[in-house]
């Protein structure tokens, strides 16, 4: 997972991809790349033979996402925006809520490697369905070809949009700090075994997907700073209680899905806040991001696994509810949105 995670390192050469290339071919490029590294990795054997692979499948995240993302935002105006990035994150993780059921049930009857098989092929039959039908993205007249240093220095000048971007990295301190842990501090207060821990997983990905829903509901109408603003609060406040619930499984269950939906409802809200704070580079700022989200990630994974082995689950939620309310007050102090 590290290796994936820093394969989003790249995003910002994913969204030049996206500029110079389109759209279209940016998401046919990361879905070949994920058809090829599913296939490759059925047939891995051993951690060092599934690097290569892993990367293949990091690629989509730094290319395919923001494209859609660059897609729904140039097609879409802003007003509106938000129900239908959510309705996109919607279908997204009602994909993960019943997929994973069923790989689970392959990997049962048929082994391992089976799943990927078949989802190497249904990549590939998505590939056709993406080459006929979708849409050639026109590009606006207003959109510039940016390299990244004079990107940078533009994005630096732009307070609201810099503290946007930046907010990400700070939400996934606490997001990191919270699914890196919550599976031993449940072992730890209940002794589950990993199958009843698999139904928490569940729930979670259930409450998640609700969080998708109300952001699509509701974001446009809150307006996504203050929707967003009001999701990190709410995160930080989460965090901080969240140690205190062990008293009994059902409420630390309870409070584990809270967590969830409020996580799912403030990332997805943030995406088209984030697609109009610079609107010529579009590409590049969504990706963006994804590169602050991918730093927080990998930094603050060993840190909450140290905290939790070392310290206590309390302490790594204490450092997430920290790093969650310092993007609170940047998105108060700075964050601006641009209709």
């Amino acid at each position: 997972m590290t290796v994936r995670t820093a394969v989003g390192l790249l995003a910002p050469w994913g969204g030049m991809a996206i500029d110079r290339f389109g759209v279209k071919r940016t998401i046919l490029f990361a879905m070949a790349t994920q058809a090829i590294g599913l296939w490759w990795f059925s047939m891995a054997e051993g951690w060092l033979a599934a690097v290569g692979p892993i990367i293949l499948l990091g690629i989509p995240m730094a290319t395919l996402v923001p494209a859609l993302q660059v897609f729904v935002s140039d097609r879409v105006p802003y007003q509106t925006r938000g129900r239908i990035i959510g309705a996109v994150e919607f279908s997204w993780a009602a994909v993960n809520l019943f997929v994973l059921p069923v790989v689970g049930f392959l990997i049962t009857l048929q082994g391992w490697a089976t799943p990927f098989y078949y989802l190497s092929g249904v990549t590939v039959a998505g590939m056709l369905i993406v080459w006929q039908w979708f849409p050639e993205h026109v590009r606006s007249t207003s959109t510039q070809r940016m390299k990244i240093r004079p990107y940078l220095k533009q994005l630096l000048k732009n307070r609201s949009a810099l503290v946007v971007v930046l907010s990400g990295g700070f939400l996934f301190v606490g997001t990191e700090s919270f699914f890196i842990t919550y599976a031993a501090w449940l072992e730890q207060i209940a002794g589950l075994s990993p199958s009843d821990i698999g139904l928490v997983v569940g729930i979670l990905g259930l409450t998640e997907w609700c969080g998708s829903g109300l952001s699509s509901a509701f974001i446009d109408r809150m307006g996504k700073q203050r929707g967003v603003l009001a999701g990190f609060v709410l995160s930080s406040i989460m965090l901080s209680i969240l140690p205190f619930l062990e008293v009994s499984l059902w409420m630390a269950i309870a409070g584990l899905a809270i967590y969830s939906l409020l996580f799912e409802f403030t990332i997805v809200s943030s995406i088209p806040l984030l697609s109009e704070q610079i609107p010529e580079a579009r590409g590049m700022t969504l990706t963006m991001g994804i590169l602050a989200i991918s730093l927080s990630r990998l930094i603050m994974a060993p840190v909450a696994a140290w905290l939790m082995e070392h310290v206590s689950f309390t302490a790594t939620c204490f450092v997430g509810a920290i790093g969650t309310g310092c993007g609170a007050l940047l998105l108060a102090l700075w964050a601006k949105e641009h209709p």
